[in-house]
């Protein structure tokens, strides 16, 4: 598998909410136990952090260094991305905490 197989799992058009999920980067802070990704809507950028114990519920024997939390991140992009989409047609702000909760 290449190294960049990430890329394809960025969803390339807009979610049901109307955010588009183009930048497929995304970032794991250690200090703030999260994930960190961004989306668009219209013109205007939105960013995420996912609580660490939101993958946690994803995958509960993960480890937490930093390949195995992105690599949870990556398998479950889509459902994440859905959860994000949620959040933000319920609050249209340009920052959003993503709690296990949501999940």
């Amino acid at each position: 598998m290449s190294s960049f197989s990430w890329l394809s799992r960025a969803t390339p058009g807009p979610a049901a909410g109307g955010l588009h999920f183009s930048n497929p980067s995304r970032t794991y802070n250690v200090t703030k136990r999260c994930v960190s990704f961004w989306a668009y809507s219209a013109t205007f950028e939105v960013a995420f952090d996912l609580a660490e114990d939101a993958l946690d519920r994803m995958s509960p024997n993960m480890t937490h260094d930093d390949d195995t939390v992105l690599r949870v991140f990556d398998l479950n992009r889509a459902r994440i991305e859905k959860a994000a989409d949620v959040a933000h047609s319920r609050d249209r702000k340009n920052y959003h905490w993503l709690a296990a909760s949501e999940f």
